[in-house]
């Protein structure tokens, strides 16, 4: 069973957060406050890179998998990453109405 943690531990800098359970994202000026879990209980791996656009509220509005960077094309596992992406919330900023970024989700064997 693959598993991505939500996660404990995350280290910022630069909009950039990553931590050490597979996932980590790119959104500059604003704070995680909510990340799903994914799981993949077939056991596949890999990496999926997801691009997102976040409103002013902090919501995930549209979210695209299979961006640069990713390491599979099994649509089992953009769908994982697509649905954990468009439920996790990050702060709000007013002062930009659209804000792209992106999340990566990398998928392993527990």
């Amino acid at each position: 069973m693959a598993k991505i943690n939500s996660p404990s531990t995350l280290t910022k800098s630069n909009g950039e957060v990553k931590n050490n359970s597979g996932f980590s994202f790119n959104l500059v000026n604003r704070e995680l406050i909510i990340v799903p879990s994914a799981f993949d209980t077939m056991g596949n791996t890999g990496k999926v890179v997801v691009d997102i656009i976040v409103d002013k509220s902090g919501n995930v509005v549209d979210a695209i998998p299979g961006s640069r960077g990713s390491t599979t094309t099994l649509i089992h596992l953009f769908k994982l990453a697509k649905e954990a992406a468009l439920k996790s919330k990050f702060s709000a900023n007013p002062k930009l109405e659209q804000q792209k970024g992106t999340m990566s989700f990398i998928f392993k064997p527990k």
